[in-house]
């Protein structure tokens, strides 16, 4: 479900992934909803936590039996492509980012095997959310829980 700027449209696809939960689906979610910088190469990761969208917390008071599971990738971008001179060309660091991902992108495609990357996914274990709301605050301990797991997760992967 692609959610955008328009909140009409945010309200439609809230309610329906909503819905999808209440019937047991799974779901996978971009909290910050934009790219974030990569934990093995760029600094930052952790201050993006900050950025991430509250509309799972929302989420999540209406549907509390939702098991969550926090997840960190790490060791997909290329320092070269980020260092490649056409990605310093852009002072904004997303939109370098961008660039050096295009850039990693086509020279994949065009000498398959240049870059020796080796990406990290971990996960959090599941949890259930019920029991950590004691009140109806935009940050309330549920969101504490989930930006620490992450928060764990990437102390985790700065030192693999």
């Amino acid at each position: 479900i692609f959610i955008n700027e328009n909140i009409n449209e945010r309200v439609f696809a809230i309610r329906d992934i909503i819905r999808r939960l209440e019937e047991g689906l799974s779901l996978l979610i971009f909290p910050s909803g934009t790219l974030e910088p990569d934990p093995a190469i760029l600094p930052g990761a952790e201050d993006s936590i900050s950025n991430w969208s509250h509309s799972l917390d929302l989420i999540l008071r209406k549907v509390p039996q939702t098991q969550v599971q926090v997840t960190i990738v790490s060791g997909v971008l290329s320092k070269s492509a980020l260092n490649h001179p056409f990605s310093k060309l852009f002072k904004d660091f997303n939109q370098r980012q961008r660039v050096a991902e295009a850039i990693q992108i086509m020279q994949q495609l065009f000498s398959p095997g240049k870059y020796n990357l080796v990406p990290k996914l971990t996960f959090e274990k599941p949890f259930t959310i019920d029991k950590h709301y004691v009140d109806n605050s935009i940050k309330t301990p549920m969101w504490d829980t989930i930006t620490q797991k992450a928060k764990i997760l990437l102390e985790y992967h700065s030192r693999i």
